[in-house]
């Protein structure tokens, strides 16, 4: 009994000894064998023009498990690349309880876990050369050592994203650190030709902490945000403390541009948009979004107004939303606890003007541009309400209808009680002049703005005005000065509305349309032609 036992023991000890010689030996076999048809498969679905590198491979079969360590994934000839191209590294790639068993059944694969640690992705947007080019992949559906791969969970932590315009540049146009992102249940197709088929998932979450990038060709802004966040169940994306930073000063912006353009600086507590429709985004190529809030936002505006202004044709709000290459429905845009400072120089002045508007709230409703939706009444609505310098509160109505493509809008709005010399910051270096005295009781008016011409009414009730008239030079009051301001209150101002006879005067709106202008600048001095139309006694031609 005590000799079976003994050579029962030998026998299992032999046997366990081999198993592990021939795991040992598949794993080495298999470490081999599976590097290289991975290097293989890149190299022939890049049209040989990627290759992989990775430093080791560790296949354990016990656990089911494969670990690779330092891979790279680079051009061939990365130096001599004339198309766009990328490089890919990532420290570790672990791969947990992977199933061997459906892979040589069927050619399934179904994994539990992946993890990525510290990747890497650059990318190179041009060849340098000035030659624009795509990077081309030849991914054949027969040949494929894989049918589909189901993911229950991918974890990629610590992912660093680089865009460079082309190979020579060695600052990031995007840059982008300590990112992560988190998936659940993705199941890839590779039987399927198009991408929104290919790519299934049940939880999608994507953070992006402390990134930035330039903005536009010219380079003239930099975008940051301490974090992005996107939810594909919850259907959200949040975006924490963006900025829209100038990358020039403010003499320097308008030289750069070539031409008379506003300078704006954004610093944004919060933007988050809720209910996107995700699904609809893959398999239409249409963005539906209920809500987008914008949090405590802060507008700086400059404008240097002594450069030529450009001859362009300035879009609509009709045709920039026609424009977007792709169908948009936003149901709410809302802007609260807001902030916007105006600055601007006049052609024949060396002072700056400004006003601030605070408090400053915006909903937007109505935004689309898919025709077959148009109505004879669909327009998108914007209401708008805030201080001036902290006194009188304004409130405004725009109304864009969508059937035109055109300069097409009407505009309403009203502002209450506050000084007339609140203005002087802005008027002052502007037309020359200044309020001395002068209350508004109340502003009402309405217009109708078409492409060539606005024209409406204005109610504009106001008591005590009086100006003085100022050196074109350093805006002083000399004696020439107080000459003419005597001259100016006595016979082209009216001091009052009503006057003396206690009739209010209601006063028209005209504007002939600037088309190198946005439809803002065409609002304001619509408006301003209607305050004009009242407090003057000789009415003014506009152009």
């Amino acid at each position: 009994m005590k000799k079976f036992i003994r050579v029962t023991i030998y026998i299992l000890i032999s046997i366990i000894f081999v198993l592990i010689v021939s795991v040992f030996i598949l794993n080495k076999y298999l470490n081999t064998s599976i590097i290289d048809k991975i290097k293989t498969h890149i190299f022939e679905s890049t049209n040989h023009e990627y290759v992989l590198t990775v430093d080791d491979l560790n296949v354990n079969l016990f656990s089911q498990s494969v670990k690779f360590t330092n891979i790279i994934i680079e051009p061939l000839q990365k130096e001599k690349s004339t198309k766009k191209h990328f490089v890919f590294k990532a420290e570790t790639l672990k791969i947990n309880d992977l199933s061997l068993f459906n892979y040589f059944k069927d050619r399934k694969i179904d994994i539990s876990n992946i993890e990525f640690f510290k990747p890497e992705i650059i990318v190179y947007l041009d060849s340098g050369n000035g030659k624009k080019t795509d990077m081309e992949f030849n991914y054949k559906k027969n040949e494929s050592i894989v049918k589909s791969v189901l993911i229950s969970h991918i974890s990629i932590k610590n992912l660093k994203i680089s865009i460079f315009k082309n190979s020579f540049d060695v600052v990031p146009i995007f840059n982008s650190n300590s990112n992560y992102l988190n998936f659940e249940k993705i199941n890839f197709n590779l039987e399927k030709i198009k991408i929104c088929e290919i790519v299934k998932y049940d939880k999608f979450e994507f953070s992006v902490d402390n990134f930035q990038c330039n903005i536009g060709n010219d380079s003239l802004y930099s975008f940051k945000t301490k974090r992005l966040y996107i939810d594909y169940n919850n259907s959200t994306m949040i975006l924490d403390s963006i900025k829209v930073i100038p990358n020039y000063s403010k003499n320097d912006f308008a030289k750069k541009a070539g031409r008379q353009i506003s300078r704006v600086e954004i610093a944004l507590s919060k933007l988050k948009i809720s209910n996107i429709d995700y699904k609809l985004m893959l398999d239409k190529k249409m963005m539906s979004i209920h809500k987008i809030e914008l949090i405590d936002c802060n507008l700086d505006v400059y404008r240097d107004n002594r450069l030529p202004l450009a001859k362009i044709i300035r879009p609509s709000i009709q045709a920039m939303l026609k424009s977007v290459p792709f169908l948009i429905s936003i149901d709410t845009i809302e802007m609260k606890n807001s902030k916007i400072t105006f600055e601007a120089i006049h052609p024949h002045s060396i002072l700056t003007g400004k006003i601030s508007v605070n408090n400053f709230e915006v909903t937007v409703t109505g935004v689309q541009n898919d025709s077959c939706l148009f109505s004879e009444n669909q327009s998108v609505v914007a209401l708008a309400s805030g201080y001036i310098l902290n006194t009188g509160k304004f409130n405004l109505m725009y109304n864009f209808p969508l059937k035109f493509t055109k300069e097409h809008f009407s505009c309403s709005g009203s502002l209450t009680s506050m000084n007339l010399s609140t203005f002087n910051s802005i008027i002052r270096p502007v037309k020359n002049l200044q309020f001395r005295s002068g209350v508004i009781d109340y502003i009402n008016f309405s217009f109708n703005a078409e492409d060539k011409h606005a024209s409406g009414i204005m109610k504009f009730k106001y008591h005590d005005l009086k100006i003085d008239v100022l050196n074109n030079v350093n805006n002083k009051i000399g004696l020439n000065q107080k000459l003419k301001s005597m001259l100016a209150n006595k016979f082209k101002l009216y001091e009052s509305n009503p006057g003396s006879d206690g009739k209010i005067r209601i006063s028209e709106i005209n504007m002939n349309h600037n088309p190198y202008r946005f439809f803002l600048n065409y609002s304001m001095q619509s408006i301003t032609s209607g305050i004009e139309s009242t407090i003057l006694k000789v009415k003014t031609k506009h152009k």
